[in-house]
């Protein structure tokens, strides 16, 4: 399932980027939703 592990990567890639831009959406959220 090829498809299943770019799924995965894709998720995964998302949310390491999220956790990163925390501290610097607190300074600039333009269109993001935060949990």
């Amino acid at each position: 399932m090829l498809f299943g592990w770019v799924l995965l990567v894709f998720l995964w890639d998302r949310e390491v980027r999220i956790k990163r831009n925390c501290a610097g959406q607190s300074a600039s959220r333009n269109k993001s939703g935060h949990r």
